[in-house]
């Protein structure tokens, strides 16, 4: 996934979470001051962005802007990219 559709996902999750209209969310929008969310949210946010994007995220994870989270997320997408295909051929390798 690149970087604009995880973009465009994220900001479509946060405007129903939050009710911020997707204009007023940027990369440099801060998720608690701007969308005004509070750790009990936070937690919730990060269950479903687990969902959405078939990741996982740190419990203790503190992301501030909506940019360093797009980010986070895909760094996991290319992690996970890379893992799964490794794991392939190692296993077709007899590894």
């Amino acid at each position: 996934m690149d970087s604009d559709t995880t973009l465009e996902k994220l900001i479509s999750i946060l405007e129903a979470m939050t009710g911020v209209q997707r204009c007023d969310i940027t990369e440099e929008t801060t998720i608690r001051e701007d969308l005004g969310m509070d750790a009990l949210a936070q937690i919730e946010l990060i269950l479903t962005l687990e969902d959405a994007f078939a990741i996982e995220l740190p419990e203790t994870a503190d992301f501030r802007t909506v940019g360093q989270l797009c980010d986070f997320i895909n760094g996991c997408h290319t992690v996970s990219g890379f893992s799964s295909r490794f794991q392939t051929a190692s296993a077709s390798n007899g590894l």
